[in-house]
């Protein structure tokens, strides 16, 4: 099985009925065709860039999915026969992680620059004392007073 995922551009003159017996039916020609819908993000209503089929706007509906690797043809059948769908497009992706995961992650990323926070400002403090041995040269040396009198050019 392969994950891929599915952008479809529908039709607005489906009313919210009709609009979920279409995702509805995608879905299900995804799972006859021996896949998984792994998730569904449905964008809404959205103006397009040009006209499709005289329309100037459509619903945007994602789907993620694991497919068998010659699934993606018969589903792409199907939607072309569909006067419903404006356009579409099936490509080889990475699953999204869950939502529970992304939380976990932030939590950790969260946590993870805390640690590090302190362990910059360990640092911080150290590069402090050479910070002020850097702020109070000693003038008296020759090199500097070389450095300071040479003309810039």
């Amino acid at each position: 099985m392969r994950d891929y995922e599915i952008a479809s551009i529908l039709s607005v003159e489906l009313d919210e009925s009709g609009l979920a017996a279409l995702t509805e039916r995608i879905a299900s020609w995804i799972a006859a065709a021996g896949g998984e819908v792994a998730s569904v993000d449905n964008w809404g209503r959205r103006k397009l860039a040009y006209p499709i089929k005289k329309q100037q706007e459509g619903h945007y509906v994602f789907w993620y999915a694991s497919l068998p690797p010659a699934a993606p043809a018969e589903i792409e059948r199907q939607m072309r026969l569909n006067e419903d769908v404006l356009r579409f497009m099936v490509v080889r992706a990475e699953l999204p992680p869950p939502p529970e995961e992304e939380e976990t992650q932030e939590e950790q990323v969260e946590g993870e620059s805390a640690e590090e926070s302190d362990v910059t400002g360990e640092a911080d403090a150290d590069s402090g004392t050479d910070a002020e041995e850097l702020a109070s040269p000693e003038l008296d040396t020759p090199e500097t007073n070389a450095d300071e009198s040479a003309p810039v050019a």
